[in-house]
Formats: structure tokens, C-alpha cells, sequence
């Protein structure tokens, strides 16, 4: 899912339709941090949350 300026909704395009926006310059991802390492850190940080005792 994209948000396209002038539009609240965020819309849904093919990963074709993306790949060539991507080429053309016409998306650019708003974090700068590389897609797998923010899954390993969302992981990690979801581990310890479940690891912490809940608090009484």
C-alpha cells in the first residue's frame, strides 16, 4: 500500500506498477533502514517483549 500525495486513502498498486515507479523515481521509501533489518529488529524487539514478566 502507497500513500500518493493529494489522495487521504492509501491505495494498492501491482509490484510491477511498483518496481517500475521505483525506476523512474517516483516512490522512495520514507525510512532509510534496509527492509530486512527492520523486520529482525521488530522480531527482537517483539521476543523481548514476551520475554519481560507482565506486571501485577
Amino acid at each position: 500500500m502507497l500513500t500518493l500525495a493529494g489522495n487521504e486513502k492509501p491505495s494498492l498498486v501491482s509490484v510491477r506498477m511498483f518496481r517500475r515507479m521505483i525506476a523512474h523515481g517516483r516512490v522512495r521509501f520514507l525510512e532509510n533502514e534496509p527492509l530486512f533489518e527492520r523486520a529482525v529488529q521488530a522480531l527482537l524487539t517483539s521476543a523481548d517483549a514476551v520475554d519481560r514478566p507482565a506486571l501485577a
